[in-house]
């Protein structure tokens, strides 16, 4: 599943935290890591009054020459781990350097280590990551620290689309050999919107349900059915089911039982038993205090 990973580096030790996992899953995979770093030049143009000087192209060539020999060091520390890695010195803004790298290079997972302990606020909005999150059509997998994704939490809200995050979470989960739960977060009925509520009494004669203690049982038959489809004997998934609002209750099931890897995808639609799975991803990644794994959503699934 990933055989071409790139993991962004800035010169920084956070980001080249990124390196060992990344190595770990290519190696998995039987695939290789791509290392890009994209060199930043000071201000290019000032003006004379300023009492400063133009940027010269012998300091641009500095600055590139810097960057290969960082990158080219980077990867001989790391090439006795039996796996390929290549390097690319890109110039450009390095947002939209990341995302182009994907496409040229047909990267099927990014794996970048993230800023600050107490959620992704500082590290997301307004930054590089938040671009390429919204605009790369791969996984990212967002790393904190250098903490092994032992304990992996997949929140499911009952939608095919949802679920495009178990087969990543699942092939994580083998390299590191972590253990698995799938939770549904069941939002109590009072807690639906008015158009939520008309939809589930519209449908009752379907689903058999109006009442929370109804949904509650209905959201564990689905849990379970998802958990027997892709449960193997190598990797026994866990399941639950808890009663809140759908990104608190991941919060706070991830919270309490200790989880460090939370999978989830990026967009989402509303309707019976589903979350506005764009804004609860959003709301998760901005509070979390776990690593995150980023699926975008198969444009198929939504239209």
């Amino acid at each position: 599943m990933f055989k071409k990973i790139l993991v962004p580096l800035d010169g920084s030790q956070l980001a080249e935290r990124a390196l060992m996992p990344a190595l770990a899953l290519a190696k998995a995979h039987d695939g290789e890591v791509l290392i890009i770093r994209t060199p930043v030049y000071g201000n290019e143009y000032v003006t004379a009054a300023a009492g400063l000087s133009f940027t010269t192209e012998k300091e641009h060539s500095l600055k590139r020459n810097t960057c290969n020999n960082y990158l080219r060091a980077v990867r001989q520390t790391h090439v006795d781990y039996d796996t390929p890695i290549r390097y690319k010195m890109v110039e450009g803004d390095p947002a939209s350097v990341i995302v182009d790298q994907v496409h040229e290079e047909e990267i099927d997972l990014i794996v970048m280590t993230t800023h600050g302990r107490t959620g992704f606020t500082r590290w997301m909005f307004g930054s590089v990551t938040e671009r390429v999150l919204r605009a790369a059509p791969c996984p990212i997998l967002a790393l904190r620290d250098e903490i092994t994704p032992t304990k992996i939490l997949v929140p499911l809200d009952g939608s095919h689309l949802a679920e495009q995050s178990i087969v990543p979470a699942l092939a994580v989960a083998r390299c590191f050999e972590s253990d698995v739960t799938l939770l549904r977060v069941q939002v109590p009925f009072l807690d639906l919107d008015p158009e939520q509520q008309d939809e589930v009494l519209e449908e009752k004669h379907e689903w058999m349900f109006t009442t929370t203690e109804a949904m509650h049982r209905a959201a564990i038959s689905y849990v379970e059915e998802v958990q027997q489809k892709y449960t193997t004997p190598d990797l026994p998934l866990r399941y639950a089911v808890t009663s809140n609002l759908a990104a608190d209750g991941i919060l706070t099931f991830a919270e309490k039982y200790e989880f460090n890897l939370i999978v989830m995808t990026t967009h989402g639609f509303t309707g019976l038993g589903r979350w506005d799975y764009g804004s609860t991803t959003s709301k998760v990644m901005r509070e979390a205090h776990q690593a995150m794994l980023i699926i975008p959503a198969p444009r198929e699934l939504l239209n």
